[in-house]
Parts: structure tokens; sequence; C-alpha cells
């Protein structure tokens, strides 16, 4: 630190005075550096999450013999790799004598701050400020401690954003400095040097002299005055509250301790004035719960105890206790003193979002998505597709043509309306009535009835159940029949995207609110709200699970009323409203990927087919309320009804393409009937990239058994 205004200078060491080889030259030589730190580009990942906690500290150091004269912080900016900071502070140095080095860290809690990089400035040709000059901040690259001679390695990438310039003599801020040394004291403090060693400098060169940084405004900086701060930090603190101690971790880092509240923090306390009764409390408080003074018992000889101004708001309107409970389960909990039961019946439920009314008229035009014409029809025309492929599909069972099917009559909206609020990138993990998702993004008819008829010509090379769909090329992952089995599946996933940096993805997992009575539901939702991973739950609640009415399944407001326990978002919605659903998928996807968390919502809906062909519905609901949803509430009538209002509805047109749709439909199936069955051999295939020895010692063996009862085995029907 240079200190005083008198012509020369000196270091002083504390025991040892002033040496003469110490003497430093003339104030005439000294002159005041503006810096500001802007900001920085493309630092290094310092943590499991691809980001880093970055601050600056800035040394100003001799260049012979590398001796620290002062030091000053930036503030830390967290969770980013590009940070802004906007900060503006001042030397005063002798450019012959003195250079800038500028350290980029990362701010650990549990270690010591991680190394970035530093830049190495040289004050010897700094330009001048001047009325009406320019001056263009510089960008540097951030150099290793290695390249300085240093034994340290580390990690190092990017670029540190700086402006530096000497100051005009009649600067304002020049003036309020000394105005302020003086006021902090006349008399000079001795100081030390830190840390000296024997590096040898290097200048470090500007990326571009000539790029103006367009990001960092430069109105409005913090000015921060070295000297000035200098004489605050050499100020005795103020004692701490009663009841607090001071200590140091095991890295040496100083914490503060409240014995009375049993809690911890970083941050050094003020003393808060007295207020009535306190003792009184603090008495009652030590009695109840046993806090030793006793150092022998874990306690504090020499404080006495107090409550923190925080721990002794008043809970008036429940006639509860003053201190504030920090129990690590319920931090947000306070104290009561007589017991209040938390009933059902006084939560609100939480209320359906729609759109569009029973007529598709909308409501609230506000609400209305306003989506284009050709938008609007293919929502619609997938939908008929949708449901005129389920009805042929459904008959193929039964006419033994296929083994198994499930239909998505009633919950042809919740899959249009969502598969179009999603990126085509987002990942999906359906259940098995989600069809509509792979109709939006271009699961072919082909493709359908392949699946279902398990031929040659099928994605999955006949493995699966029918309508158990899965394309790698449209980012919809096969379909599991295990109940739940996808959503932590689709946890884990997110969990994966967030980790990428500037991700861009999220993940939506489908089910049922059958599915949602599974243990797998309740773990996914956990790691979920836990590790803050940006994935939808869309759960489609259309009332019956397998053949269990939704009032047996569950007591609680559905499954969109779970999420609060969890610490989720949740949105419930008209899942037979496509408006509706569009509006709350859209939403929840920015959500996601905005706060990187994860969002249930719940789609009403109403299962109008069996729950699949080897169900009977007619045995646990009536026929009078299936008619009513499968006509006025039917959400392909209502988008109808939409269009019609819009002038945007055919007759004759939607009705041949009905017929299309019909004929491709029936034309695929005669098709896929004469497709012959995958090749029985790659049933050993697709689990290793090259099959072990012991597989292949299992497929000699296979086919040696099936070359001897060919008999047996209609091998006419398989792809030789």
């Amino acid at each position: 630190m240079l200190l005083g205004q008198s012509r020369w200078h000196c270091i002083i060491i504390p025991g040892n005075g002033c040496r003469t080889a110490d003497v430093l030259q003339s104030d005439e030589d000294a002159c005041y550096v503006r810096i500001k730190v802007l900001g920085a580009n493309g630092l290094a990942k310092k943590d499991i999450f691809g980001y880093s906690d970055p601050y600056v500290k800035i040394d100003q150091n001799t260049i012979t013999g590398d001796v620290n004269v002062d030091q000053m912080v930036t503030k830390t900016k967290r969770r980013t790799l590009n940070p802004i900071w906007n900060e503006e502070f001042i030397f005063r140095v002798k450019p012959n004598e003195h250079k800038l080095v500028f350290q980029v860290f990362d701010e650990n809690r549990l270690t010591r701050d991680g190394f970035m990089g530093l830049v190495d400035l040289t004050l010897i040709n700094l330009p001048h400020e001047g009325e009406g000059r320019v001056l263009i901040p510089q960008t540097y690259t951030l150099r290793s401690k290695r390249s300085l001679g240093l034994r340290l390695i580390t990690k190092v990438r990017g670029t540190l954003v700086l402006y530096h310039a000497i100051m005009r003599d009649d600067d304002p801020a020049i003036a309020n400095l000394a105005q302020g040394q003086t006021q902090a004291g006349q008399q000079a403090v001795p100081w030390s040097p830190v840390n000296p060693g024997t590096r040898t400098p290097v200048t470090s060169t500007p990326v571009s002299t000539h790029r103006t940084v367009v990001p960092y405004p430069q109105q409005q900086l913090p000015v921060h005055h070295p000297q000035h701060h200098y004489h605050q930090r050499q100020q005795q603190p103020e004692p701490l509250p009663p009841g607090w101690e001071v200590r140091q971790d095991p890295v040496g880092r100083t914490y503060y301790v409240n014995h009375v509240a049993r809690t911890t923090q970083w941050e050094r306390p003020s003393i808060v004035p007295a207020q009535p009764g306190l003792n009184e409390m603090v008495a009652a408080f030590q009695r109840r719960f046993h806090i030793s003074n006793d150092p022998d018992n874990g306690g504090s000889n020499n404080t006495s105890m107090c409550l923190s101004s925080d721990a002794t708001a008043q809970n008036a309107s429940s006639g509860g206790s003053m201190l504030h409970a920090r129990f690590p389960g319920a931090q947000d909990a306070s104290f009561v003193t007589a017991p209040k039961l938390s009933l059902p019946a006084s939560i609100e439920p939480i209320p359906i979002y729609r759109v569009m009314n029973s007529d598709g008229t909308v409501e609230d035009p506000t609400q209305d998505p306003n989506l284009d014409e050709a938008t609007v029809s293919k929502m619609f025309r997938d939908m008929v597709l949708l449901n005129t492929m389920d009805k042929i599909l459904y008959e193929s069972q039964r006419q033994g043509r296929i083994s198994f099917y499930m239909t998505n009559f009633g919950e042809e909206a919740s899959h249009i309306g969502s598969a179009a609020a999603l990126s085509p990138e987002d990942w999906v993990y359906g259940q098995y009535r989600e069809g509509g998702v792979l109709v939006w993004r271009g699961f072919t008819i082909s493709d359908f009835i392949n699946q279902c008829y398990g031929n040659a010509e099928d994605q999955g090379k006949g493995r699966q159940m029918p309508v158990h769909y899965g394309s790698r090329k449209l980012n919809f992952v096969t379909i599991s029949s295990p109940l739940a089995t996808q959503i932590p599946q689709a946890a884990g996933a997110a969990y994966a995207f967030k980790l990428q940096p500037n991700n861009k993805r999220c993940v939506v997992t489908y089910f049922g609110e059958g599915a949602a009575s599974e243990g797998d539901t309740h773990a996914a939702f956990n790691f979920a709200a836990t590790l803050d991973c940006p994935v939808i739950f869309f759960c489609r609640n259309n009332g019956f699970a397998i053949s269990t009415p939704s009032k047996e399944q569950y007591r609680g407001d559905g499954i969109a009323g779970r999420a609060s326990g969890y610490g989720m978002a949740a949105l419930r919605f008209d899942g037979t409203d496509v408006f509706a659903t569009y509006n709350a998928t859209k939403l929840a996807r920015e959500y996601v990927l905005r706060e990187n968390k994860p969002i249930v919502l719940e789609a009403m809906a109403y299962r109008i087919s069996h729950h699949s062909t080897s169900d009977d519905s007619t045995a646990y609901r009536p026929a009078e309320e299936l008619e009513v949803w499968n006509t006025v509430e039917h959400p392909i009538a209502k988008l109808k009804q939409y269009m019609i209002h819009r002038g945007w509805f055919n007759e004759e047109k939607e009705n041949e393409f009905v017929k299309s749709v019909r004929k491709q439909v029936l034309s695929q199936i005669n098709q896929s009937e004469r497709i012959p069955k995958p090749d029985w051999r790659e049933m050993f295939q697709d689990v290793y990239e090259e099959m072990p020895a012991h597989l292949k010692e299992q497929l000699r063996a296979m086919e040696k058994h099936v070359e001897e009862h060919a008999e047996h085995y209609p091998l006419k029907d398989f792809k030789q």
C-alpha cells in the first residue's frame, strides 16, 4: 500500500522499520489507473453440473520481487461460464514499478476456491483517458500458472474482458479518493508483503485490439477505492452478539455459530437491539433444550445465550412460540402451542384450465393460441387419422389377425396438443396410449401396422407386443409393458440433459393415473424434484386405470395435487381440449428449461374405449355416461366446432380424408400380413456390439436344432 502524501514512500515491515533498499520512487511518478472488470467468456467448468461460480481477484504487485501492494476482489457470479461483473476499481500505481495481476477463481464452499486462469497487465503503456476520447475494452486470453514457472497444473480456458486507462488528473474520483483517505486518518498504517515470490512477469496480449465489447454496459458501474477500503479493513470488527461464536472449518474458512438458534452461517452477525422479555425467553429455551455453557459438554464458557433477530419473530396470529423452527426436514415451519390437524378438506382443489367449451367456443380470447389454419387442420386430421386407424386395428384383433391392441378413443387431444407444443428434439417416454404423439412427429401408417404385426419391417424387429412403439429417429423411447418403469428413466434422461452445456431439450413422460399408484412414480417424482431435472410428468387421468375408478384409486386431489408434497410445480387442464393441452404443455416446457425444475401436468380426460382388447368396460361404468363423453365432450367434436366457427372446416373434404385414411390402413394391413417375420437369428443380436462367445455357441446350437427338426417350425413364415 502506498501511504500518506509525502514525496517519498517506503515499505514498512513490522519489526524492521524503514529500509533504504525498499525506498520507492517519488510521487511524481505515481498516477491513478481506472480498471473495469467487465466480464469473461468460455470459462472452464468446475462443478458436476457444468458450471462455475467465478470471481476475479486483482493484485497490485511490484515488478521486482512480485511483492503484493494491494488487493481487490469482485463479486461472485453464480452458475455461469460467461459472467458479467461490470465492476470498477481505482488503483494508485507507479507504472515503472507496479503491475496488475487478474486471477479468476471458482468459489467453493466446501473446498478451496479453484484457480481458473490469470492475466498479467503491465502499466507502462496504458492509454490515457481524455475528454471526448473513447477507449475500447480489451479481451485477454486467460493463462495458466504453469506458464509462469509454477508447478500448479489446472484446466484453464476462456477470456477476460477489461477496460484499463490512466485517469485524468482532474477526475472527480481522484479528489473523492483523497478526501476519503484524509477522513480515514492521517497516520500511515504499516503493512507487510503478501506471498513474496520470484516470478518473472509475463505480459498478456489482447486477443483483439479493435473489438468493441457490446454486452457490457459502461454506465452506473460501482467504484471501489483501494486505499480507502484498506483503512476500513484495518479497523477492529465490532464484537459478536451474545450467544454467537466464531470458528474455522478444516480448510481455514471462518464461520459463525449461533448457540441459541443452533444454526451456523458464513456472514458475520451484527448486534441487534435488546427486546423486552428476551432474557426470560433465553432461559426458557435453555431449560427446554438443555443447552449447556460447560465447555466440557460441547458448550461455550464465554458466551451468554441470546436469541438472534431472525429467531424471535412472533407468530401472534396462531398464538405460537417466538422461536422459528429450523429442523432440516421442515425449515419453513413455525412452532405453535396448540395442536392443529391439517385436513384435506382445508386445501382447495387445483382448478381445471380450459380454453374451449363443449361447442368449441373460446371462453377467453386471450387464451386462444391463435394457431394458423394449416396447424389447426393438421391437429384435426392427425386426431381423425388416429381415431380411424384405432377402429380398424381394434377389429383386426377381434378377427384374430393381431394378438393385442389398445385404442386412444377420447384422449386424442392430449396426444396431439402436447406433441405440437414440444420440440422434435425433446425426448418422449410413453406408456402405451400416446400414439398421437408419434402421428404428429411423422410415424407413418405403415410404421404403426408393421409394429402391430411384428414383421420384418417392424422397427422393433418383432420383439415387442403390439402398440409398444418406439422410434430413435423421432426421439420416442420404446414403450415397455411393466407399469411406470418409464417414469424414473425419464427423470434420469432429463438429469443427463441438464448436465449438458446450453441444453435446449427437455423430457416428457406420459402415464395414467393408475401408473401413478406405482412406487416407481414416487421414486421418479422425488429424484426429479431433489435433483432439479427438466422433465414434464404428463399424467393422462382418464378416470379408470385398467378397470378401477379413480375414486377407488386414491383419496387426494388427483395426481397434480401430489406435486407440492415433492416440491414441484403443477398444472391441471382439460385433456379433451386440444388448445388447453397445447398452452399447458408449452408453458410447462418453457418452465422446466428456464428453471431446470420438473413439473406435473394432469390432463383430465375420459377413456371412451375399453382399456384394451382384454377388457370389458361395461362391467364398471354405465352406458349413459359413456354416451355423453363420446358425443358433446369428444375432443374431435370440439375442435371441429372451433374450425366451423373460424370458417376452416369443409365437410366434404374431411369425409374424403377419412375415406382415404381407411383405404390406406386396410391396404397396409394386407401388405403387412404378407411380409415375413424377422429372421429368428436376430433374437441373439442387438444386446452386445460384438456377439460374445457364449451367444455364438447358443446360436450354433439353435441352428443345429432347427435344422434337425425343421418340420416342427414354420420357417416359411420367417425371413431367411
